[in-house]
């Protein structure tokens, strides 16, 4: 059957202010009591869902309330719609997740608010050879080198592990007991992203990371500098428009436990400080990868 198709009369594209959208439906997350939780997808591909408002002209307003109303069944038909998904609007079959609002702005206008849903977050087919820059010589997923070396330092806000069991007692102080040792470690994170840069950040997502189920290894900042550090992402992440024509993706991860600097390492880096530490990066390596091991193998 066809689907009620938008009107070339309406709004060809939604406002960027106030538009946001969720990749997909939360995947079910199982907490325990020590280590990191299961996280299971509910199946591959759940609904996206999207945030968005329509400037109409006064006089089309009541043409937008009987599309709704009769081809849309008060909203319970799909139809097809451009939408905006980090470059170009794509015609996508949607429904209204909820009831409409209308508020006046101007003298002959209105804005029409709202929040549909897809049936799945499209994105770009991967180029041949393309999956496997995701992953390293192990097999396992990798930060890809073509997206933003790092998250914006505006937002950051970092969690460093799960609460710590408090008894309450009728008399002095509460107690605090940790039972279970170091727990995850979360932290919100945004990046700011080109439109190809989005594409290959939705596939790595959906095929690299299984729609953001598996661990990956990604440069995250942790109060001192850029750490690669194992991560998932706890949520599905949001994304919206930024400036002209950037991508704003904000997520929250998680890394199975907050990077701490060995005292060691820390009594040397206050000592050399981290240029100096790196200048002997390269005879510690030799030493430790050829002169070590044929000094042991000789005496065999």
């Amino acid at each position: 059957m066809t689907l009620p198709v938008w009107p070339a009369a309406f709004p060809k594209t939604a406002q960027r202010d106030g538009y946001r959208g969720t990749a997909h439906q939360p995947h079910r997350r199982t907490e325990m009591d020590k280590g990191n939780a299961r996280l299971r997808a509910r199946s591959l591909g759940s609904p996206a869902e999207i945030e968005l408002k329509w400037r109409f002209a006064g006089s089309r307003a009541n043409d937008f309330k009987l599309f709704y109303e009769n081809d849309l069944a008060r909203g319970t038909r799909w139809f097809t719609v451009p939408l905006w998904f980090g470059g170009e609007h794509r015609a996508v079959p949607a429904q209204f997740m909820d009831r409409f609002t209308i508020t006046p702005r101007a003298a002959s206008a209105v804005t029409i608010s709202t929040r549909l849903c897809v049936r799945r977050m499209p994105y770009d087919a991967l180029e041949e050879g393309e999956l496997d820059t995701f992953f390293d010589p192990q097999g396992r997923p990798v930060w890809p080198e073509s997206l933003p070396e790092g998250p914006l330092r505006t937002g950051i806000d970092i969690d460093p592990h799960r609460p710590v069991l408090m008894t309450e007692l009728e008399e002095g102080p509460k107690t605090k007991r940790d039972l279970f040792g170091p727990s995850p470690a979360a932290q919100l994170v945004q990046w700011s992203m080109s439109p190809a840069q989005f594409e290959t950040f939705k596939a790595f997502y959906v095929e690299g990371l299984v729609w953001g189920t598996r661990w990956f290894m990604a440069p995250l900042w942790f109060g001192r500098s850029l750490d690669r550090v194992p991560v998932r992402f706890r949520e599905p992440f949001a994304f919206e428009p930024r400036f002209a024509a950037r991508v704003l993706v904000t997520a929250t991860v998680e890394a199975r436990r907050l990077p701490v600097i060995p005292p060691g390492v820390q009594a040397l880096l206050a000592m050399m400080g981290a240029a100096g530490l790196s200048s002997l990066s390269g005879g510690i390596h030799d030493f430790v990868h050829e002169t070590w091991p044929d000094d042991f193998g000789s005496e065999e």
